[in-house]
């Protein structure tokens, strides 16, 4: 069986139907990948998600992949972030990003 739409990665499955086994199978799909870019001021302040950590100019080049285990529970990417520099007050947030987008999130840190 294939498992398709339009937010998930397509994939194969085999099962196995028993004349005595169960009549509801499980087949688990995977968001498509997304990617997450920083354009804050100052451009070296570090971005951290998931533990990865980057400036926020190198994240315009090589973004933050956003790849949800099997099974997602909700067709959407939602993470958390922090974006921070010495001298200045962190920014954190949560953002939710539809499967296989391109997001950027804009912003300035203010002086502490």
């Amino acid at each position: 069986i294939r498992v398709s739409c339009q937010w998930c990665e397509d994939s194969d499955h085999v099962i196995d139907v028993q004349p005595d086994g169960p009549r509801t199978f499980a087949l688990p799909a995977r968001l498509k990948t997304a990617y997450l870019r920083f354009d804050f001021e100052p451009k070296d302040a570090t971005v951290t998600v998931a533990g990865q950590r980057r400036t926020s100019e190198e994240s315009l080049s090589r973004p933050f992949t956003l790849v949800s285990p099997h099974a997602a529970t909700r067709f959407i990417h939602q993470v958390a972030y922090v974006v921070s520099h010495p001298g200045y007050r962190d920014t954190a947030g949560t953002v939710e990003i539809l499967p296989g987008q391109n997001e950027t999130l804009s912003g300035k840190l203010e002086p502490q």
